[in-house]
């Protein structure tokens, strides 16, 4: 199996590359929003402990 993995132009690579960096502040604003994500991403439980996925 072959994958064709298209080249994406620079402008475009700079537009995700802020967006994300853009995301990643927003989340690390305050530790009340830093948890929200990693619960809805699953990453940590109710709890506020590592899920078993990651252990």
């Amino acid at each position: 199996m072959v994958a064709v993995i298209a080249r994406r132009n620079p402008s475009q690579v700079k537009t995700e590359l802020r967006a994300m960096k853009k995301a990643g502040t927003e989340i690390s604003k305050s530790p009340a929003t830093a948890r929200a994500f990693l619960r809805k991403n699953g990453f940590i439980t109710k709890a506020n402990k590592v899920s078993k996925h990651y252990r």
